[in-house]
């Protein structure tokens, strides 16, 4: 949190000098308020994480809820995957992987997680064979192993 204050203080500073050139205006009430909001978003994201981690998923999507009214991000979309996925929300779980997928402008390794997540999805669904083609793009850094072990459980090709 101190250093999301920190980088917010910055970018007031910044708007707050270009109001004395008078290039543009900025109260500083909507650098307090952007602070604060930010905050609201990140912590509520933190907790919905923590309470998925816990398996305490109604309380995560309440969360994560509450935290997406600050804004939508690929990494959110993640956790929105996962959460519904658990719940066996496979539809749910598909759509919010794919809108991460969709963001994610990253290499193989930074889109991992939206294609393990995918795969999750239609392994839920009964869609195997999309689900090793997702579990296949899915091995690369923290997912290898776990998506290499679900193609094999799953006996692809």
């Amino acid at each position: 949190m101190v250093l999301l204050h920190r980088k917010f203080t910055f970018f007031c500073d910044i708007f707050n000098y270009m109001k004395k050139i008078k290039i543009i205006y900025v109260s500083a009430f909507l650098c307090v308020f952007t602070v604060f909001s930010f905050g609201g978003g990140n912590r509520d994201r933190a907790a919905g994480s923590k309470a998925n981690n816990a398996n305490k998923l109604d309380e995560a999507l309440a969360l994560l809820n509450r935290a997406a009214k600050y804004g939508d991000d690929k990494t959110m979309f993640y956790f929105f995957a996962d959460v519904y996925n658990k719940k066996n929300n496979f539809t749910e779980g598909a759509a919010y992987a794919q809108k991460g997928l969709d963001l994610e402008t990253g290499d193989a390794e930074a889109k991992a997680m939206f294609y393990y997540q995918l795969a999750v999805s239609q392994v839920g669904k009964g869609d195997t064979s999309a689900a090793c083609e997702s579990f296949k793009n899915a091995q690369y850094g923290p997912f290898a192993e776990a998506a290499k072990a679900q193609r094999t459980n799953l006996k692809c090709e």
